[in-house]
């Protein structure tokens, strides 16, 4: 058989053998993930993640992974509602330390989720072409719990369809060969809550 197509059968054989690993290990790490959330719904506030590693003889490896997979579980359900209560931070604060997680990396999971609530509020906000006073506090209020404002969700997340819908609702106005007064003044505060101030306002209609 040639050199190469030793190789290329080689490297089959070892990508087959790392998927099938890797596939092993993702089912393990979902029986873990199952008997600790069973713990947890058991013992409340008197889990105790160390003790539950143990007992379940969890790999030093997978560890980290079963902690974030855990914590992204917890993030997910207290961003159900596209907000974070109160109660719900006290919990994810419990759980950042209980799951043993440091506070940065916590922090990038939050805004993992937070900012997909973020785009999805904000694209659910545009939709009748303003964004209203309660919107605007809500994406002020999503921006925050993801510690950032909306001007730099919107720079990170949301300028190319913040962007795009300011030219066709601009392109609206031109087609019809003008715009009023109230018109333009709704069209600019509905960017200035998207966070685009006006020289990006006017680059995204006039690009």
């Amino acid at each position: 058989m040639p050199v190469k197509k030793i190789a290329g059968w080689l490297a089959d054989k070892v990508a087959t053998v790392v998927n099938a690993t890797e596939i092993e290990r993702q089912e393990r790490l979902d029986e873990y993930e199952a008997a600790i959330r069973a713990d947890l719904s058991r013992l409340k506030q008197n889990f105790n993640y160390g003790a539950a590693i143990v007992r379940l003889e969890v790999p030093e490896r997978d560890v980290p992974v079963l902690s974030e997979r855990i914590y992204s579980g917890f993030l997910e359900k207290a961003w159900s509602d596209h907000r974070l209560s109160d109660r719900q931070k006290e919990l994810l604060a419990w759980a950042r330390k209980a799951f043993l997680l440091s506070d940065d990396r916590a922090e990038q999971l939050n805004f993992a989720v937070g900012s997909r609530v973020y785009r999805q509020t904000a694209l659910r906000a545009i939709e009748d072409g303003e964004i209203s006073d309660a919107e605007a506090e809500h994406l002020e209020d999503i921006a925050k719990n993801c510690g950032q404002t909306t001007a730099t969700m919107t720079a990170r997340l949301f300028q190319d369809e913040g962007a795009a819908f300011l030219q066709q609702k601009f392109q609206r106005f031109a087609d019809r060969g003008k715009i009023r007064g109230s018109e333009w003044a709704a069209f600019q505060k509905t960017a200035k809550r998207l966070g685009l101030p006006k020289p990006e306002l006017l680059e995204a209609i006039f690009p």
